[in-house]
């Protein structure tokens, strides 16, 4: 009923395949021999129970379920955006057989891709307005004013329309990665905002006019807000490395979003100022103090023990690269989903009763017609299914040496020497010839019509894809050595294509990191007019990185691979904070009589802007903790957390090093602290 499905395996239609009394092979359904009550309840129990095409497979080792595997015709323009269209509709035909639906679990990599769509769903209809919510309440909180959140939400909202436009001209189809551009987009538009809107109170504070203090506050936080736009759009393009449309199409959007947030912020927030009514600048709320002693803390810290906190940042750093030697990047697809999450529990139910739906096929093709049937190649089919059950990655080999062993031996048990296969090609022949001819179904799944390959199914302890991918390399070795040349040992199936693709991903993931890391170098000695400056300022923005992948090395067995796309996103919009505070810190060293002055006024300046911009970003990016698919969750638990190691480094760190004399600014007063 459901077009996409091509075949449907399950108890209804299948075979008991046994040799009975007179050595006569007998082939019937099972549930013709329930219909018929020929055969006892015990004997038909035993029966499932032992039959390695059934046990495990399609009957529950409890003995109290059974399963429906599902196969889909072959279509490789079919996008995964279909899945739960597709999953849903065999649901529903299942259900309408008189299967209660409460009692039917659906497993295998389609409905995991399908529970994956409905995540992304979720981060558009309801993760995106909960974290614009949340950053304009942040924003109100933060600086006790409607006006910012105002200016602060209509440039997001324009960035975020003009984004989502921008990527479905590209593809009206919204994948799983694309679902996050809105609360990215969102978020970097208000951090941009932010620094524009307390640069204008610190001016107004100063005692200057309403024009004058607009000029000046897009002045001075404009060009950094130019240089945060430029690396952020670097980073996001970085992300093009990735040899996947997704991420390319993800990379390319957010890079548009944020040249638009940039444009948006630096020319309708001043006109917006400029006609909404002057703001007191004498009120200040609990936030605003709570700020302002945070900053104080920071500014003492770095000045007065720089060498100290240079110290404690080196020996943490030797902590975490060794966490990153111990990282183990994997991934796999139920691992991405939340215990707790639907989908997950239908796996676990699963892996409880059943054999693992974890599938890795190999084809073994002789070359020549009949070739299968040669006994020696059927002796090294049976060493190579048997030495592979042995690894402790595989839990069941399926193949053609189950049926043979079926049916030989019953035939050879009276023999005065049986022997463990068959030992001649017509023997061989002859029972797959009986095999069919007593009405034996689906013998073209295991070996061709001309009898030339073999298909032997693995099922994998776990669906790690990397680790499948390696396990069958190790097969094609050891069939490579087991059958000599002529003989092509060939692995296939979507564990292992995307686990051998899976390391091209890492590896565009690692190139995106690398370029991303050099163009944010460049862009930041153009910015400072100093090679050494750009250089230095790079310190601060990979220490959170060093972080991310010292914490994942020293707390998990292993990493999903797309833990790299928070490095890429941390240091795509976390260097902003630093080139904010580089760029006042060099115009105030050319200023200021002294280091520590220097330095004291960079936080006065640009320092609260920074912290609000952490503050907003963490919570911008919490609600993302609401999604069950890891890949967007992370968004909401390591971002954050990584944005705060960011604020740290730049808020003690970066001045520390100032204090010391290590960030040489061209021009600057004096050497010395006063």
């Amino acid at each position: 009923a459901v077009p996409e499905v091509s075949r449907v395996q399950s108890m209804a239609n299948a075979q008991w395949v046994r040799v009975e009394d007179e050595m006569v092979l007998r082939i019937s359904s099972y549930a013709e021999e329930v219909r018929d009550e020929s055969t006892s309840r015990d004997t038909l129990l035993k029966a499932l129970t032992e039959d390695g095409q059934i046990g495990g497979i399609l009957f529950s080792s409890n003995q109290l379920h059974t399963a429906l595997i599902v196969e889909l015709r072959p279509n490789p323009d079919r996008p995964a955006e279909d899945s739960p269209k597709t999953v849903q509709a065999i649901r529903d035909a299942i259900t309408s057989s008189g299967i209660e639906s409460d009692r039917l679990h659906v497993a295998g990599l389609q409905a995991t891709l399908s529970e994956i769509m409905r995540q992304s769903k979720l981060s558009l209809t309801q993760i995106f307005p909960v974290s614009t919510l949340a950053l304009l309440g942040v924003v109100f909180l933060l600086f006790g004013r409607v006006w910012p959140a105002l200016a602060s939400g209509v440039n997001a909202l324009l960035a975020v329309l003009w984004s989502m436009g921008f990527a479905t001209s590209i593809d009206p189809q919204v994948n799983i990665m694309l679902s996050v551009v809105p609360a990215v987009v969102a978020v970097v538009s208000f951090a941009d905002v932010i620094h524009l809107c307390s640069a204008y109170l610190l001016e107004l504070q100063k005692g200057v006019d309403k024009e004058t203090a607009i000029i000046r506050s897009c002045s001075d936080v404009g060009r950094a807000c130019l240089l945060t736009s430029v690396t952020t759009f670097l980073g996001f393009i970085g992300m093009s490395f990735v040899p996947t449309p997704a991420f390319q199409q993800l990379g390319i959007v957010l890079g548009f979003g944020t040249g638009v947030a940039l444009l948006i912020a630096v020319t309708m927030v001043p006109v917006l100022l400029y006609y909404l009514p002057e703001p007191s600048v004498d009120r200040t709320n609990y936030l605003e103090q709570f700020t302002t002693r945070v900053l104080r803390i920071c500014n003492r810290l770095s000045t007065e023990r720089p060498r100290a906190l240079l110290a404690l940042f080196a020996l943490l750093t030797g902590v975490l690269v060794y966490g990153v030697q111990q990282l183990h990047i994997e991934t796999s697809f139920r691992d991405r989903l939340a215990p707790e999450n639907q989908s997950a529990i239908d796996e676990a139910f699963f892996e409880e009763h059943f054999t693992t739906s974890h599938l890795l096929p190999v084809v073994i093709s002789t070359g020549k017609e009949d070739g299968v049937l040669d006994p020696t190649f059927y002796r090294n089919l049976v060493r190579f299914t048997e030495r592979a059950e042995s690894w402790d990655s595989i839990e069941k080999a399926t193949s053609l040496v189950d049926l043979i062993e079926t049916i030989h031996e019953p035939f050879t048990a009276d023999d005065p020497e049986p022997s463990p296969q068959p030992q001649t090609r017509e023997a061989l022949a002859q029972y797959l010839v009986l095999f069919e001819m007593e009405g034996g179904e689906n013998l073209e799944r295991i070996v061709d019509f001309k009898r030339q390959s073999v298909c032997v199914l693995f099922r994998m302890q776990e669906g790690k894809m990397r680790e499948t991918a390696v396990v069958a390399e190790e097969l094609v070795a050891l069939g490579n050595d087991l059958f000599g040349e002529g003989v092509t040992v060939e692995p296939t199936g979507q564990l292992y294509l995307t686990g051998g693709w899976l390391d091209e991903i890492l590896e565009g993931q690692k190139s995106g990191l690398l370029f991303t890391s050099i163009a944010i170098t460049i862009v930041m000695a153009i910015g400072t007019r100093s090679i050494i400056l750009g250089l230095l300022s790079m310190i601060p923005n990979l220490f959170p990185l060093l972080f991310l992948g010292g914490l994942l090395g020293l707390t998990q067995d292993f990493t999903d691979s797309d833990h790299l796309i928070i490095a890429l996103l941390a240091l795509s919009i976390g260097v902003d904070d630093t080139i904010h505070f580089i760029m006042r810190y060099r115009t105030e060293a050319i200023r200021q009589s002294s280091r520590e002055k220097a330095i004291s006024e960079t936080f006065a300046y640009a320092g609260r802007g920074i912290l609000n911009t952490t503050v907003a970003l963490g919570l911008g990016f919490s609600p993302f903790l609401m999604s069950d698919y890891l890949s967007t969750h992370i968004f909401g638990s390591l971002l954050p957390l990584v944005f705060i190691v960011a604020f740290l480094a730049d808020a003690l760190l970066l001045p520390a090093l100032a204090a010391v004399g290590w960030l040489p600014i061209p021009g600057e007063r004096r050497t010395q602290g006063a």
